[in-house]
């Protein structure tokens, strides 16, 4: 890496490694004030709806027509919540950005036009 030149100018040497990224992603990911809370929406909106929508099915069980009980999915069912926890890990990631945009780091990346350009 020593000698490596990129449009912003040398890089430093050093070792930019999976775990040295996966450690400063994990470090962004945890200075954001609501990660906890979104994680745990994610969870308790995913596995309980996926509950409700598996209960509901199971105490209509017998009302249901043959037919109806052949073709039953029980897989679709219990993977109901699973849309919405989806929804609260985009929420999530949304947070992580805006809070990375607001501190400041893309500042530097964007006020340069001609590295931007030139890396497109």
């Amino acid at each position: 890496m020593i000698g490596v030149e990129s449009p912003l100018g040398p890089i430093p040497p050093g070792r930019y490694g999976f775990g040295g990224v996966l450690a400063s992603e994990w470090t962004k990911l945890k200075s954001v004030r609501s990660t906890v809370w979104t994680l745990l929406v994610t969870a308790f909106v995913g596995v309980g709806l996926s509950a409700i929508v598996t209960s509901a099915q199971a105490a209509r069980w017998s009302s249901r027509t043959l037919a109806e009980q052949v073709n039953f999915d029980p897989t679709r069912s219990s993977l109901a919540g699973l849309l919405f926890a989806q929804l609260a890990i985009g929420v999530l990631g949304v947070l992580v950005v805006s809070a990375e945009y607001s501190t400041g780091p893309f500042g530097p990346r964007f006020q340069r036009r001609h590295a931007v350009h030139s890396c497109s």
